[in-house]
């Protein structure tokens, strides 16, 4: 599995889920959206929008999952996905 987040620096959300994760020894590559301009061409050519967090899950059959947002609802997303409380 593959998580990539992309994030803003100044973005609590964005801390909030990174911490959360990093928190569970779960690897993440995090991209800064505000400091590198194709991080944030590939945020948007994936949701069509300029939100962080923005999530893309790469899973182990190559699918993938994009979750934008990071609050209760959205962590019981990520949960189902990751198969870990956050």
């Amino acid at each position: 599995m593959n998580i990539v987040v992309y994030a803003g620096s100044h973005c609590l959300f964005s801390r909030k889920l990174i911490h959360d994760l990093q928190d569970r020894n779960i690897p993440v590559d995090i991209k800064l959206v505000d400091k590198d301009e194709k991080a944030c061409e590939e945020m948007y050519r994936l949701t069509k929008k300029a939100w962080t967090p923005t999530v893309k899950i790469t899973l182990p059959d190559q699918s993938e999952k994009i979750i934008v947002g990071y609050n209760s609802e959205k962590k019981k997303q990520y949960e189902d996905i990751l198969g870990t409380m956050l």
